[in-house]
């Protein structure tokens, strides 16, 4: 459980770098199985640094 946690908060911090490191970068968090749904905003976490 430990492991999912530390995991989970090392890909938030990977897509909040990705984001910040140019402008109008987007970064987003699915799964795999939902990519389509995520890249038209219906699923997902979207980050995105201005």
């Amino acid at each position: 459980m430990k492991k999912d946690i530390q995991l989970k908060k090392m890909l938030e911090d990977a897509s909040v770098n990705f984001a910040k490191s140019s402008p109008r970068r987007k970064a987003i968090i699915t799964s795999l199985y939902k990519v389509a749904d995520a890249l038209e905003g219906k699923n997902g976490t979207a980050i995105e640094c201005k």
